[in-house]
């Protein structure tokens, strides 16, 4: 048979274009870890040498042109070092033109580091968050340390420098060194060439201090999340003042350093599968949020909509409802899932009504107006908290495989919250036995301004306010639910001790740490009748099979019932791992035993439900039990019965 070598190639055409459309969008790198190299790291003198053979690499195309980067940290420094190559030679800034019009039309190659100060990946930084840069070659034959903010138009501006002509600065400090070189190599192209092509190399290295102390400049400070995002902006034969928007670019790249921790949980992160649903409109004011859980492993997709992920076979769904959010009845099946046992984090969004419908549904009463803490009659102009952890929960101290950073408090900007007063007094939300957690504690000084004028009022009170909840259901579900969507914003979810509260937040409400489990439990269940007591007992562990400390106490209830209804409840005695007591049967009939334990900060756990069937004892005659007197006397009613009918046909 004879091949058509044109429709195959069509087919191939077709095959890689259909390849290139079926990408996924709104993906994010996947998760890099900068491991820290022991010295001063690498000399910055613009020699890619040997030093840097311990670093992290990319290969990328920087103007149509083969580039690489590399990246390596030690304990205090960033290091960068970028490399491309070029078919122009390197255009030079002429140092000795005058500042002036003749100076700002000389045309000549400079380039930018910039790093992304709020994971945000947008090119530019925020009025709040401008991005820091490092720029070489701009104005002079030097490196100067600015920041870029507002639109792409924008120019660049400097922290502190002594460069005449630069745009004016705000007082900081310069922080981070760079260093250029270049040089030429003749190469042989294509294996037909006949002579070698002179190429252009241009060497960059930089250095960048991973905590900032400029308190007036913009410099980035990659410890509050450890994870450092940049990209290279490059101006080829362009004049300095040119803007971001004449320039070109590579990626982002994003790293993160290695800050992993020692604790086991009962599921790898990775494996962690984490549906996110936001609305279309906020996918990028989201997007630091989704960098942090991703370049910490775990494994996330993003959802547009609220119909097309399956709940049933994900560990965690978040609901980041912005500006626009679902509707109340879309956000029923995230409620339905939590009670019969899934996981679910909120972060309500700026409708109202749709927010105090979804906090109903968990006994809690949403206040629209802002939480603030002042003294009474003095104005409040912002509404930063600082919230220390309730007792209930330990996971921000406890070991954690995600992160080994421990926390005691998190400033967080809140302008909504919670009265949990009424939960507190239920029995049963979602139908079933709870335990609530309020995650902060608030600062006594903390009202809600219910007048919404940011002035305390003396009738304004914090009694039965709240700042977030964490819920504990019976049946396995867990729900987090915070009053405000800003909290995981761009901006705030990257601000104070948030990000590693964030970190451990997440594997309590998705149950890959902090779990029960029951090894073993055991029912005496021979010769039940009425009035007879039975024996309980079993054996806990926590989620990853170890023996319970003895110190640790767990509350471990029996519920005997019978149509459904309960007839007895006792609670189990013992500490650390084993529990026992004994429990009257009242009646007969076929019955059922639960029994749960609970601890707190580790969930509840439930056992499979026990069957039993309690019967009264069969007698005899000869002991002229309750049963045969009752016997006889519908044997002799019978007979009489017979008689009289046979009487009556006579």
């Amino acid at each position: 048979m004879k091949l058509n070598y044109k429709l195959i190639k069509i087919a191939f055409i077709t095959f890689y274009a259909l390849s290139i459309l079926l990408v996924p969008s709104n993906t994010f790198g996947e998760m890099t870890i900068l491991p820290e190299v022991d010295g001063n790291g690498p000399q910055i003198n613009g020699n890619l040498t040997a030093e840097w053979e311990d670093s992290v690499r990319f290969d990328t195309v920087f103007n149509g042109e083969e580039a690489n980067v590399f990246i390596q940290v030690n304990g205090s420094h960033l290091f960068i070092g970028f490399n491309y190559t070029s078919s122009s030679p390197f255009i030079s800034v002429n140092d000795t033109l005058p500042i002036g019009s003749d100076y700002n039309n000389a045309t000549h190659d400079w380039l930018v580091l910039q790093f992304d100060n709020n994971l945000d990946r947008e090119i530019i930084g925020t009025e709040d968050y401008p991005d820091d840069l490092l720029s070489v070659d701009q104005y002079r034959n030097e490196t100067f340390d600015g920041f870029i903010r507002g639109n792409t138009t924008h120019p660049i501006v400097s922290d502190n420098s002594t460069i005449e002509g630069t745009n004016s600065t705000i007082g900081g400090t310069n922080e981070g060194t760079a260093f250029r070189s270049n040089y030429s190599e003749f190469v042989f192209i294509n294996e037909n060439d006949i002579a070698p092509v002179e190429r252009f190399i241009s060497v960059y290295e930089f250095t960048k201090p991973l905590a900032s102390g400029d308190i007036n400049g913009s410099d980035i400070d990659i410890t509050k999340t450890n994870i450092v995002q940049f990209k290279l902006l490059y101006w080829m034969n362009q004049t300095a003042n040119e803007t971001i928007a004449n320039s070109q670019s590579t990626e982002w790249f994003t790293m993160r350093l290695n800050d992993t921790g020692t604790g086991i949980n009962t599921k790898l992160l990775n494996e962690t599968k984490i549906d996110i649903f936001m609305a279309a409109s906020d996918l990028t004011e989201f997007n630091a949020f989704n960098t942090i859980l991703e370049q910490y492993g775990f494994n996330t997709e993003i959802h547009i909509n609220t119909s097309n992920a399956d709940l049933s076979g994900n560990d965690l769904s978040i609901l980041l409802l912005g500006s626009t959010g679902f509707s109340e009845d879309e956000i029923q099946r995230f409620i339905d899932d939590v009670k019969i046992g899934g996981t679910l984090l909120i972060f309500l969004g700026e409708d109202a009504t749709v927010s105090n419908a979804i906090a109903e549904k968990f006994g809690l009463s949403y206040l629209a107006n802002n939480l603030i803490q002042s003294a009474p009659g003095i104005n409040q102009s912002d509404s930063l908290l600082s919230l220390t952890f309730s007792d209930d929960l330990t996971f921000a101290n406890e070991p954690s495989s995600v992160t080994n950073k421990s926390i005691s408090s998190v400033n967080i900007t809140t302008s909504k919250g919670f009265n949990i007063s009424e939960s507190l007094e239920k029995q049963f939300i979602l139908s079933q036995d709870y335990h609530l957690y309020d995650l902060f504690n608030l600062p006594s000084e903390t009202v809600y301004d219910e007048n919404d004028d940011l002035i305390v009022d003396t009738t304004e009170t914090n009694v039965g306010v709240s700042s977030g909840v964490a819920l504990d259901f019976v049946k396995g579900g867990r729900a987090v639910i915070f009053p405000s969507g800003l909290l995981a914003s761009n901006n705030e979810v990257i601000e104070g001790n948030f990000p590693t509260y964030l970190l451990r937040l997440l594997p309590w409400v998705s149950r890959t740490i902090n779990t029960l489990q029951f090894e073993d439990m055991n029912i005496n269940t021979n010769n039940v009748e009425p009035e007879d007591f039975i024996t309980l007992s079993l054996n806990l562990t926590d989620g990853f099979g170890s023996v319970l400390p003895d110190s640790i106490k767990v509350n471990v209830t029996s519920k005997l019932s019978f149509g459904g209804n309960y007839i007895n409840i006792v609670s189990l005695e013992g500490s650390g791992s084993f529990y026992t007591n004994q429990m009257k049967i009242p009646r007969s009939g076929f019955m059922t035993v639960e029994t749960t334990a609970f601890l707190l900060g580790y969930g509840f756990v439930e056992a499979s439900d026990k069957e039993l069937v309690s019967e009264f004892s069969v007698g005899t005659f000869n002991d002229l039990s309750d049963l045969s007197y009752i016997l006889v006397i519908f044997f002799l009613m019978t007979v009489a019965i017979v008689v009289i009918v046979y009487l009556k046909t006579k």
